[in-house]
């Protein structure tokens, strides 16, 4: 019975150690599951595809997209390629599709592809930046409460002091989060990092208070 909680605890332990998401309810239509099968077996077989209409949210254009196909995204949501035309890996949500054709031609630049990568500020790149960041008390626990996953990625380092240590993908989720407590954390390891705080104190040093009109 499908509403016995027995059968949905059994149901979901299962999907998940035979890795049967693509049976889950979010495949809302055939045309959908068609593409990903084929993209699935293109990325098995490392074969060149044609992206027929995919429409582009970005640059708010509608064709055909010649790409190697490599990696599923976001629980097969979207396809991470490499496009040799613009020498580009991109990420292209498989709901902008209209058909996936697979070409006999086989990848010709898999040592180009670049896996995206998310830091725990959610924000995605292709590179990786290390930094290492000392925080005292208050700004160990406000980092624990905004970003409970980085819990794992903090160590203690004395009396009242825990050191993070990751990688971004850029400075903006940790220079926001240093900038807005700048005397509780010490900049450990990124040279580059320093950089980009002191250009942003100097751009938030240069604003101004606008002018009362008729001063």
């Amino acid at each position: 019975n499908k509403s016995n909680p027995i059968a949905g605890l059994l149901r979901r332990k299962l999907t998940r150690y035979y890795h049967l998401n693509e049976f889950s309810p979010t495949w809302k239509n055939r045309l959908f599951y068609n593409n990903v099968q084929r993209l699935q077996y293109a990325i098995s077989q490392h074969h060149v595809v044609v992206l027929h209409g995919y429409s582009s949210g970005h640059s708010q254009t509608v064709k055909d997209r010649i790409v190697e196909p490599f990696l599923f995204l976001g629980d097969r949501a979207d396809i991470r390629a490499y496009e040799p035309s613009s020498g580009m890996n991109k990420t292209f949500k498989i709901s902008r599709i209209e058909s996936v054709e697979i070409l006999t031609d086989f990848w010709a630049n898999e040592d180009r592809h670049r896996q995206l990568f998310t830091d725990m500020f959610m924000f995605s790149s292709e590179e990786r930046i290390p930094i290492s960041v000392r925080l005292d008390l208050l700004a160990y626990s406000l980092m624990c409460e905004e970003y409970p996953h980085a819990v794992e990625l903090i160590k203690s380092d004395g009396r009242n002091r825990w050191l993070l240590t990751t990688d971004v993908a850029n400075y903006v989720g940790i220079g926001r989060f240093i900038l807005g407590l700048f005397d509780h954390v010490e900049v450990v390891q990124g040279e580059e990092l320093i950089a980009y705080l002191n250009k942003r104190m100097q751009t938030m040093n240069s604003m101004r208070e606008p002018e009362i009109l008729g001063r």
